[in-house]
């Protein structure tokens, strides 16, 4: 009877925590897509000076902000890159690691600026052309649980990296770029 109960006890936890776990990205409801937005308030700044900020912020993210910004209007306030990161797992086995799971993260970056606030969007396409929306990676049943611990995984290093991405930014966007 005990048994029973443990057995049913760690099967709704399991079923509960994959719940959660899968649902951590932002979806947009109009458009389905993985998107992390917010508006910041930035006292006593206007847009142009929130706009270099932003540039800046580009700039110092990516290798070549120049190869990453496809849309640059400064009389609008608007900048719009397209960029990647690689996130990932090391597979281990018993302490030995073998074959890491390690990918790039397709993303979509947008910052609009006005006077005292900026708007940020991340879209996410895929993690090695996978969409990171899907449930699983693959559907071999001998491997399939092992698989989705590892894509839940996956799912949660993409995360954290956007997280810290979207850091970096509030905190570029809330420093005085002519403070030297």
């Amino acid at each position: 009877m005990s048994a029973m109960l443990v057995f049913l006890t760690l099967t709704s936890f399991s079923q509960t925590e994959q719940t959660t776990l899968t649902n951590i990205f932002p979806i947009d409801e109009k458009t389905g897509e993985i998107v992390y937005s917010g508006v910041i308030n930035v006292d006593s700044t206007n847009s142009k000076e929130l706009y270099v900020r932003a540039h800046e912020w580009f700039a110092n993210t990516f290798k070549s902000a120049k190869d990453v910004i496809q849309l640059d209007d400064k009389e609008a306030g608007k900048i719009v890159g397209k960029g990647f990161f690689d996130a990932g797992i090391p597979k281990s086995y018993g302490g030995i690691i073998h074959s890491p799971l390690i990918g790039s993260v397709n993303f979509t970056a947008e910052i609009q600026t006005k006077d005292g606030k900026y708007k940020y969007a991340f879209t996410i396409f895929s993690w090695q052309d996978i969409d990171l929306k899907s449930a699983s990676i693959r559907r071999d049943v001998l491997v399939q649980k092992s698989l989705d611990k590892d894509w839940l995984d996956i799912k949660k290093d993409v995360n954290a990296r956007m997280l810290n991405i979207i850091d970096g930014l509030k905190k570029s966007m809330s420093t005085n770029s002519n403070n030297w």
